[in-house]
Formats: structure tokens, C-alpha cells, sequence
């Protein structure tokens, strides 16, 4: 197994998905010949893009190893928990921002709304400032930012300001069974 905790490369993958394109960056210590063998315990995920809605760095890899691409379809053909078996590192965040996305890796799959957040890790004046964390979430999908909806029950915005992104977030929404329809 890698030492991940010191990673020797850093790859960039692209993955085809019903959601768009998705450009994830893995830390590992495999040769890149390798990395698609790889198994989910060789790599961790340290940022994802929804590439067709954000600006993304170009694919460095030209396969992804085999084990992320099966565990994506299974969340795409209906296994919503099957993204629970990739390691990811938040990296680079203040204490405020892990709580906040921490919490939310570890919350069941459920609409929630920032207020229900702050009360979680024990701030509750800090809906806000929830909002403004998750915006820093560097792996979407992964941790579900997209199942956080304001106080109103609106969709609201997805990934910041990308395009487009209150539909994807629509749709991952309705994939994922928590709303009923992919239009307004």
C-alpha cells in the first residue's frame, strides 16, 4: 500500500459521466503506467471539478485507474453510497471549513439546509459563514454540497457561480431520490 501521507505524484484524470465530465486529481506513489490498476486504497482524492460547468487544469493521465471509474457508475446507476469508499484529503482548509465539510462527508443522504449545519458542529450563528465553506468544498459529488438548500427550500446555486449549475445540482438532487423532478 502507498504512503499517502507523503504522496510522491499527483494526477490529474478525466472520467466521463451522466452528469458531465468530471476531472478528479489523485495523490499516489504508483508509476502513472499503473494508476489504472490502482486500487481504491493506492490513492486519495484531493479536488474534483464538474468540468463541464468549471474551470478545471487539463487531464494530466490518460486512463483513470479502473476502481474510481466502477465506483462512479455504481453512484450513477443508482448506488448513492458507493461514493463513501474513496479516500479524500481536505486539505489547505481552515478548522471552520473542515467542521463544515467534514460534517457534511459523514451526514446521511438527506436535503439539509446551512442552519442545520451550524447547529451540527455546534455553532449555530454561523449559517453564513456555512455557506461561504461549503463554496471551498474541493471535491463535489464526493462531500454532497449539492444536498445543502437554503432556509427556503430553493435549489439555489451550485459550485459558486459556475453556469448552469442550479440544473446539475437539480440533477443530482433527483438521482439521488431527494426530489421529485429535474425542472423548476
Amino acid at each position: 500500500m502507498s504512503d499517502l501521507n507523503h504522496p510522491e505524484h499527483v494526477s490529474l484524470v478525466k472520467l466521463s459521466t451522466p452528469a458531465g465530465t468530471i476531472t478528479v486529481e489523485l495523490q499516489h506513489d504508483l508509476p502513472t503506467d499503473q494508476l489504472e490498476q490502482a486500487t481504491l486504497d493506492d490513492f486519495t482524492v484531493t479536488r474534483l471539478w464538474l468540468s463541464d460547468l468549471v474551470e478545471h487544469p487539463e487531464a494530466t493521465e490518460p486512463q483513470a485507474p479502473e476502481t474510481l471509474k466502477n465506483v462512479l457508475l455504481s453512484y450513477f446507476d443508482g448506488n448513492i453510497a458507493a461514493l463513501t469508499q474513496i479516500n479524500f484529503d481536505l486539505i489547505g482548509l481552515s478548522d471552520f471549513q473542515f467542521d463544515v465539510l467534514g460534517w457534511l462527508a459523514q451526514a446521511p443522504a438527506e436535503i439539509v439546509n446551512y442552519k442545520d449545519i451550524a447547529k451540527a458542529i455546534g455553532k449555530p450563528k454561523s449559517a453564513r459563514a456555512v455557506g461561504t465553506a461549503l463554496s471551498s468544498n474541493p471535491i463535489p459529488l464526493i462531500i454532497p454540497c449539492h444536498r445543502v438548500l437554503p432556509v427556503s427550500g430553493k435549489i439555489g446555486g451550485y459550485l459558486g457561480s459556475a453556469k448552469d449549475s442550479s440544473s446539475i445540482k437539480r440533477y443530482l438532487l433527483w438521482h439521488e431520490g431527494l426530489i421529485e423532478s429535474t425542472s423548476d
